[in-house]
């Protein structure tokens, strides 16, 4: 029942499209025809829409005009082939959908049903009745697409793309019928993260347009961008048309997140237009690096009057050969030459800004005029065209297997002809022409940027991306124009969240993930990457012992310095100690010819014997100095030197305790305990073998802890 009724609604709309196509005073031309035995059915947007009629008359870019001759010339060429279709001609009917979704949808239904005798478009040919075709081609947009596709496999009609991207339209289940030359989207949001990714971006924000198109095109590529790394900024939806004052609040939104200054637009040329001009009047041009899918930025004319703004853009489309024969035919179309095309006038005026029917304050057009002096080859045409000869070459394969067949038309069946599309495979004008069992084409893509050459402006190829092999396969960014303030230290246009932190810093990530602050590492550790971040790491001392180089970004051996004899330190420090040893062994050769004076008694002779054995000890240890150290040598040194600087301190501290007891005993009328020469000499030896003790307790506890160095 819910089908019957949906067939019921598309007979409705069909009765009211056909009286609105049928009225000329209300619409502008609306329809291109060209009769055949065979008709392909296509549905382009040549007009802008209208908020109060289906159609505006304000007629689109040339590259529509382009993208309609390019059909004709291929039908065209096709007739006049022998061994293509022989014995029989291909015809077309093109219908201008404005623009718009709604009237994309009431276009197709003009492919799904047999008009009434008193119903049909007046064209140069006459009143066309039935739009009885083969298949369709188009829309152009994605938005459009969907609606036509879901309509025309409803009644089974074939329907192929020449540049609908949405990975929507990869569905099989809702869209059976539908098929395109191009691939899908998924893998242009690929080209665009590799691109991304190659600059090393990691903070971009998204414009994009309202509709099944920009929705899965945004969502597609912010969950592949987060999966490589890179985060968003802001993602901005546009809502219908943009206007100057939408366009300004867009522009503002992205500097509400400066550091994220690529930004990727998927809007159509139009609101690239609008938008670039906005960023213009406040003053940013050259702050953003604009990166567009295939839905602007595709012909250099996309850029007239905003060329400034839109210099160093990054736009993908397909590879797709110029071609030569067709553009050779389309630049040197006249009035006189080119009237078939009923929207041929339309086009001229508005490129020309002049009237074939002026009035008092227009300018005559010339009716000799051709494109030739400002035409621009469109990389489209190749697709459009490769379109056309798919229909033909699977119509040819399936009326060979109609022999035998008393009604040729009747055996020419929806089912065959989708089975005989998606079957086949021939070289076409953009590359090679096949279909996956999605209905989805194989291409390469193409990186263009807009530059300017010799006074003028052009899109040139920088880069090639492989859908076989998904990797770029040519690069060659040095053709991209990049702002002055982003040429500083031979760096690209800087697009992240954070600065990057030098050596001897580690990145501390805040939220987003592809934030961060820089904290200084300690003194004994070097910056490495780990997981493409910088982080501290203390440099090791298993074996040998490390210190961080001057750089901070590696760990190198600490060099040992063994002073020598030879060398003036050496010289010096063995100088300096003789002259002390030497004044030392003075001191005791005079202590010892006055062991017996009253004075030596009773400051105790042997702790001061002991203070200038412990002070010779200690100079002559300094003198290892100067020899190349070892193991055995390091620890006998190392004890010897508690031992010298012991027997220096101990007896003197031993001889201030004695003269405190001594002195307090003689005020109380007592005699002063353990204060013979014996106790002297024992507590001196307890505090010398109490340091060694210490010292070697304390060492082994470092070397076992290896605690960290702060």
């Amino acid at each position: 029942m819910p089908r019957v009724l949906l067939v019921l609604l598309f007979q409705i709309s069909y009765f009211v499209a056909i009286a609105t196509i049928h009225n000329p005073g209300n619409l502008p031309q609306v329809a291109f025809i060209s009769p055949g035995d065979y008709t392909i059915g296509g549905i382009l947007s040549v007009h802008f829409s209208s908020p109060d009629k289906m159609c505006s008359d304000r007629i689109r870019e040339f590259a529509v005009y382009q993208k309609l001759e390019s059909i004709a010339f291929a039908v065209d060429e096709i007739n006049q082939r022998n061994d293509l279709l022989p014995n029989r001609t291909l015809g077309f009917v093109i219908l201008d959908d404005c623009s718009k979704t709604t009237s994309s949808l009431t276009r197709a239904l003009h492919f799904v049903q047999t008009h009434s005798p008193s119903a049909g478009v007046e064209t140069s040919h006459g009143k066309i009745n039935d739009f009885d075709v083969i298949g369709l081609i188009g829309a152009e947009s994605s938005a459009n697409t969907v609606q036509t596709a879901d309509l025309l496999s409803l009644f089974k009609v074939p329907q192929i793309s020449y540049i609908s991207t949405s990975p929507l339209l990869s569905n099989k289940r809702i869209f059976p019928y539908f098929s395109r030359v191009v691939p899908s989207d998924k893998l242009q949001v690929e080209v665009l993260v590799d691109l991304i990714t190659h600059f090393n971006w990691t903070y971009v924000s998204t414009v994009y347009e309202e509709g099944s198109y920009g929705v899965e095109f945004n969502k597609a590529f912010k969950n592949l961008a987060e999966k490589r790394g890179v985060c968003m900024g802001v993602s901005l939806i546009v809502r219908g048309y943009l206007t100057d004052k939408t366009a300004d609040k867009v522009v503002q939104d992205l500097l509400t997140v400066p550091r994220a200054r690529a930004v990727v637009l998927v809007v159509r040329n139009r609101d690239m237009a609008t938008l670039f001009r906005s960023v213009r009047q406040l003053g940013r041009v050259g702050y953003f690096r604009w990166l567009g899918s295939d839905t602007w930025g595709g012909n250099v004319q996309d850029f007239l009057g905003i060329e400034d703004v839109g210099q160093g853009s990054l736009t993908i489309g397909f590879q797709s050969r110029f071609v030569n024969r067709f553009d050779n035919y389309l630049k040197y179309l006249t009035a006189s030459n080119g009237s078939y095309n009923p929207w041929f006038n339309e086009f001229f005026e508005s490129r020309y800004n002049c009237k074939f029917y002026p009035g008092s304050n227009d300018t005559l057009c010339d009716r000799n005029k051709t494109f030739a002096a400002d035409y621009s080859p469109l990389w489209t045409s190749s697709l459009v065209i490769d379109a056309v000869y798919t229909y033909a070459y699977a119509l040819h394969d399936v009326i060979r297997g109609c022999k035998g067949e008393s009604n040729e038309k009747k055996c020419v069946e929806p089912e065959k002809m989708l089975k005989a599309i998606r079957n086949l495979t021939f070289e076409g004008e953009h590359g090679f022409v096949s279909f996956d069992e999605f209905g989805d084409g194989s291409a390469t893509y193409t990186v263009r940027t807009l530059r300017r050459v010799n006074g003028g402006y052009s899109l040139d190829e920088i880069a090639l991306w492989d859908t076989n092999i998904r990797s770029f396969t040519f690069f060659n960014p040095d053709l991209i124009t990049w702002p002055t303030a982003s040429m500083s230290s031979n760096r690209f246009l800087v697009s992240t969240c954070s600065d990057p932190c030098n050596p001897g810093y580690q990145a501390v990530t805040t939220q987003p993930h592809c934030c961060w602050y820089c904290e200084q590492c300690y003194i004994n550790e070097i910056t490495v990457l780990k997981n493409d971040k910088p982080t501290c790491l203390i440099c090791p001392k298993e074996g040998v012992f490390t210190w961080p180089d001057s750089t901070r970004t590696k760990c190198l051996p600490i060099e040992i310095n063994v002073l020598s004899i030879p060398g003036l330190v050496g010289t010096v420090i063995c100088i300096l100690l003789l002259l002390v040893v030497v004044g030392t062994l003075i001191i005791i050769a005079i202590f010892m010819r006055n062991i017996e004076s009253p004075l030596l008694e009773v400051s105790c002779k042997e702790l001061s014997f002991l203070m200038l054995m412990g002070i010779i000890a200690a100079n002559i240890l300094t003198f290892s100095v100067v020899v190349p150290p070892t193991g055995s040598s390091c620890i006998l040194v190392a004890t010897a030197f508690q031992l010298s600087f012991t027997f220096t301190y101990g007896p003197f501290l031993v001889k201030i305790n004695r003269m405190y007891r001594t002195h307090k005993a003689q005020m109380l009328n007592m005699e002063a305990k353990f204060t013979g020469r014996m106790y002297n000499v024992v507590f001196t030896l307890m505090i010398s073998f109490t340091q060694v003790g210490k010292y070697s307790f304390r060492s082994k506890s470092k070397d076992e802890s290896g605690d960290k160095l702060n």
